[in-house]
């Protein structure tokens, strides 16, 4: 608490003043306006969740096979997917916390790369995904819409998993990540639905 040199505490328009000198000298230099101090009031992140917004260096994160995705290492991010080993990326539990993740494909895996649900009992994904068949240089549209779909495999030719794809994961809801992306099937196949469930 602050005090003046008689050790009085200092009182501001009748309010004690509790910040310690350090702390009042910390606020120097500060050039921020009163509504743009303002605009914090309300916020709740935690110092976590800023960090993970504002660090730049990590916003390209690379899979190389089987992982869990993890809301501290890759949400907001997205993730460079390579290797041809069958390789199983199990997504967080879906809370309705609007997480997003975006994963773009670097590497063709014939042997499968599939995405799937942290709860194949009762959660799942719903969207839509559109596939390129590059013979008929054409769109084919798959979706899902009920989450007994907890699967969605690149298979590196009829459900997609070239170099260049994108398929990106939205937690909207308790139990159920939104789907969407733009998936490629090379020449001499056709295209086929990647949504499938363990049941």
């Amino acid at each position: 608490m602050s005090r003046n040199k008689f050790g009085a505490k200092i009182k501001i328009k009748g309010q004690t003043l509790d910040a310690s000198a350090d702390e009042i000298d910390a606020l120097d230099g500060i050039t921020s306006s009163v509504s743009e101090l303002n605009i914090l009031t309300g916020v709740t992140a935690t110092a976590a969740e800023i960090n993970r917004a504002l660090d730049v260096s990590a916003r390209l994160v690379a899979l190389t096979g089987t992982d869990a995705i993890t809301v501290a290492e890759h949400e907001g991010r997205d993730m460079y997917v390579t290797g041809t080993d069958a390789a199983t990326y199990t997504m967080p539990e879906a809370t309705g916390s609007g997480g997003r993740y975006r994963f773009i494909i670097g590497e063709v895996n014939t042997n499968g790369n599939v995405f799937a649900s942290a709860d194949a009992t009762n959660a799942g994904f719903i969207g839509s995904v559109n596939i390129l068949d590059e013979d008929a240089a054409a769109q084919a549209a798959y979706a899902s819409r009920a989450v007994t779909n907890d699967l969605i495999t690149l298979n590196g030719t009829t459900t997609g998993g070239q170099v260049g794809d994108i398929i990106e994961f939205v937690d909207v809801a308790a139990d159920t990540w939104m789907v969407r992306g733009q998936l490629g099937c090379p020449a001499g196949s056709n295209p086929a639905t990647p949504f499938s469930s363990t049941a």
